[in-house]
């Protein structure tokens, strides 16, 4: 198994971990990677399967590796853009809204908690 190191992202490395331990699934080796030409190295080399974001996966896809996304409901994550109502900045008011416009509203809604769930 190839995984990026902890420190990356702890949160998402954590729930992959558990999430293997509840399907009992034993890797023989872990290998932590820094470069996507890394993974696709040690892939070649029949170490197995490796955890990547978006964007360095859809750098690999098309070669010899098959590639695709993990939909576990236990991997996913809400992630918040948190701003005060009465911020004065206009830098971050402007990062706020670059922000809203750069990511796309998905059609769920979750309006009991005032939240919009967003494909980013």
């Amino acid at each position: 198994m190839d995984a990026f190191p902890r420190k990356a992202n702890p949160a998402v490395y954590d729930r992959i971990l558990d999430l293997r331990r509840e399907l009992n699934i034993e890797p023989v080796e872990v290998h932590h990677y820094v470069a996507v030409q890394e993974v696709v190295e040690l892939i070649r080399e029949n170490f197995g399967i490796a955890f990547l974001t978006q964007g360095p996966a859809s750098q690999i896809a098309g070669s010899e590796i098959a590639v695709r996304p993990l939909s576990h409901e236990a991997l996913q994550l809400k992630t918040y853009l948190v701003m005060r109502a009465d911020e004065s900045s206009r830098l971050v008011n402007e990062f706020g809204r670059a922000f809203l416009k750069k990511v796309r509203a998905m059609p769920r809604e979750v309006e009991h908690l005032g939240q919009l769930q967003l494909d980013l």
